[in-house]
């Protein structure tokens, strides 16, 4: 597949999530919620300034420069290796279209906008099920991809 590819998936993902925000951002006040599916899963503007779960909430900074160093190194991945599959290239770029709107974010207004929640779990936006996905696909491949038949390799040795 075209290496182009999965930097429009990056793109596009960047793109739907600014959209999303945007409209969130006009249509919604802080904490507010709209259901969507009943009241398990609706819209719901929360401002995030950490991590995952709103953790490390004073570290914004620490994140800025995370966020920069992943999309650094998964662009050089993604323009330089020649042997990653088609669910390693996904899932890499994925996580860098999520890894890059939630980074906007940060820089314009010093927090993420989380808007999707699941009652009871999480608030999270697309770019952080982007990101899930993403490692998701790399963790599988990790397990289950890989050489098309590691039946007939021998065992490794310690």
């Amino acid at each position: 597949m075209n290496r182009r590819l999965y930097f429009l998936i990056a793109f596009f993902i960047v793109g739907l999530d600014r959209l999303i925000k945007f409209w969130v951002e006009e249509n919604l006040v802080l904490h507010e919620s709209r259901p969507l599916l009943g009241r398990i899963f609706r819209l719901t503007r929360v401002h995030n300034p950490g991590g995952a779960f709103g953790i490390f909430p004073e570290a914004g900074e620490v994140f800025i420069v995370v966020a920069f160093v992943a999309i650094a190194v998964i662009v050089f991945l993604l323009l330089t290796a020649r042997s990653h599959s088609r669910m390693v290239n996904t899932g890499l770029a994925l996580i860098l279209g999520g890894a890059a709107g939630n980074l906007i974010d940060r820089i314009l207004f010093g927090h993420v906008l989380d808007y999707f929640e699941v009652h009871g779990l999480f608030v999270n936006n697309l770019a952080d099920f982007a990101i899930s996905i993403g490692a998701g696909l790399l963790v599988f491949h990790m397990f289950f991809g890989g050489e098309a038949d590691r039946t007939s390799q021998p065992l490794d040795r310690l």
